[in-house]
Order: C-alpha cells, then sequence, then structure tokens
C-alpha cells in the first residue's frame, strides 16, 4: 500500500532538523510558523518535552527576524517562494529540506 503522508513527513522532517541543531550546536530556542496554524502547534506539542523555548509566529517574516539558522520545509508544489531577500540577514544558516523537487521553491530567486 502507498499513501501520501506529506504533513506527516514534514512534520518528522522538521522536528528532526530541531532536535540535530539542538545536539549539534546547542540551539535552545525555536520559532515555528506554518500558514496552518494547527501544523505549527501540533511540531510544538511534538517537541515540548525536548528542551526548547517553543513560540509559534504569525507569519515566516517574524518567525526568520533576528535568526541565525533558517531551516524550512515545505510539502506544497506551488511554487511559493517562503523567503524572500529581504528576510533573511548576513551569515544566516538556511536549510532548505523541503526544497526536494521541481515546484518546491521556497527561496525567493535571487
Amino acid at each position: 500500500m502507498l499513501t501520501e503522508m506529506t504533513i506527516l513527513t514534514t512534520l518528522r522532517t522538521a522536528a528532526t532538523s530541531a532536535l540535530a541543531f539542538k545536539a549539534l550546536l546547542g540551539v535552545d530556542r525555536l520559532r515555528l510558523f506554518d500558514i496552518d496554524a494547527g501544523a505549527s502547534s501540533r511540531c510544538a506539542r511534538n517537541l515540548a518535552r525536548s528542551g526548547f523555548d517553543i513560540e509559534i509566529r504569525r507569519s515566516a517574516e517574524i518567525a526568520v527576524l533576528s535568526a541565525e539558522i533558517i531551516t524550512t520545509v515545505t510539502a506544497d508544489k506551488s511554487n511559493a517562494p517562503i523567503l524572500t531577500n529581504n528576510m533573511v540577514g548576513t551569515d544566516v544558516r538556511i536549510n532548505a529540506v523541503g526544497g526536494d523537487c521541481p515546484g518546491k521553491t521556497e527561496l525567493h530567486a535571487a
């Protein structure tokens, strides 16, 4: 049986990325945003016992403000960038995890 589990995969990938940065770099603060507020809440619940200070933000722009690391995990193939040039500061690490096939354009073309 084959099934499309994009939402579950996205949540799992986001959580795994956060846990990896915690283990490797000591990251302890997360700001989450999803166009589906319920997905942000589910991700926060899944990570609640992992020792993170978690904040859910109302926009991607607010979520990435002053961030040192930005991770995008998308399931949408609508060619809709999440990050635009004016949202990302200098010396920021970007992990565009969801950009894994044509049409997934998480980053604005520079």
